[in-house]
């Protein structure tokens, strides 16, 4: 029986692969960035409920959302996108509040 021919690698493929076990090490930090992220919002959501005050500030979001998508902007990021994702993190951070 013949053995089987082995093909030389792809370096294209190599490349890609290692590209993409970058995404996949940045997608670990930025999760583990969120989860902070949220168990801060839930310290908040503590002090907002021992003060009596909402858990919803429009002022204060408002200078979030324009700070994340100045800083997303300057860092090549499209204002839509960078948005949606503050937007996501707020909507996440008043469900923990």
């Amino acid at each position: 029986m013949a053995r089987p021919t082995r093909l030389a690698p792809n370096p294209r493929r190599i490349a890609c692969e290692v590209l993409r076990g970058r995404i996949d090490g940045i997608d670990a930090d930025l999760v583990q960035a969120i989860a902070d992220r949220l168990a801060v919002a839930r310290e908040i959501g503590m002090v907002k409920r021992a003060a009596g005050l909402p858990v919803v500030n429009p002022d204060r979001e408002a200078v979030v959302i324009a700070g994340f998508v100045e800083k997303a902007r300057q860092r090549g990021i499209s204002e839509e996108t960078a948005r949606v994702i503050i937007q996501s993190l707020i909507a996440a951070a008043r469900a923990e509040q």
